[in-house]
């Protein structure tokens, strides 16, 4: 997935004398990293500090609180992973044609992480994120839920793609489909098998308009 770090924190004003060896981009690509391979809820502070190799008054410096780091990781999340997502459904084309692109994403993204979607990983996990997380995790989920209901009542009004149960519903489907990717990869299902699985939920959601591009 293609990397973009704009909605992430300022960097810290430079000090003078030697270059900073931990620098806010580094804490919080390792602690993104972390968190998403590992999961949210075994992680404390000390724990992070320790697998990262760095003091905690390092992470301190950059990051006032654990809650303060967990705000940066969603929004850094966002403006990575489901940015790149949200490029797909924006892009012009056929909707046929950027679902199965979308769904290509979604299983080589999952396939690498174990632990599933960083998002709904937090989400998940609310009680172990501090306050200002989870109304941070709360407004990124409800910006991808948007983005794919958006997507999907276009297809509809472009008469690209009929959905017979409506654009909500078929948004709380397609949303699931990281859930069921992931457990289905948990179960020991391979590549192969879990795009089938996906094409067969995708038939549950929509018709495509025009049969030689349908999923």
């Amino acid at each position: 997935m293609t990397e973009s770090h704009q909605a992430r924190r300022p960097l810290a004003a430079s000090r003078p004398g030697r270059p900073e060896k931990y620098t806010a981009e580094i804490v919080l690509d390792t602690a993104l990293n972390l968190y998403w391979t590992e999961g949210v809820s075994g992680l404390s502070v000390n724990d992070l500090v320790r697998r990262m190799g760095i003091p905690k008054p390092s992470l301190y410096r950059h990051f006032p609180s654990e809650d303060a780091l967990q705000t940066s990781v969603l929004l850094a999340y966002e403006a990575t992973a489901l940015a790149r997502l949200k490029e797909i459904t924006a892009k012009s084309g056929p909707f046929a044609r950027q679902i199965e692109e979308y769904i290509e994403v979604l299983i080589s993204g999952i396939a690498g992480h174990v632990q599933g979607c960083l998002l709904f990983q937090m989400r998940e996990n609310r009680d172990r994120l501090g306050p200002q997380a989870r109304v941070t995790c709360d407004e990124v989920f409800a910006r991808y839920f948007s983005d794919v209901h958006n997507w999907l009542a276009a297809a509809e009004a472009k008469q690209e793609a009929t959905l017979p149960a409506g654009p909500v519903v078929a948004t709380h489907l397609v949303v699931g489909l990281i859930t069921l990717i992931r457990n289905a990869f948990r179960d020991g299902l391979d590549e192969a098998d879990v795009r089938v699985l996906a094409a067969a939920h995708l038939r549950g959601i929509y018709t495509c308009s025009d049969p030689a591009v349908a999923v």
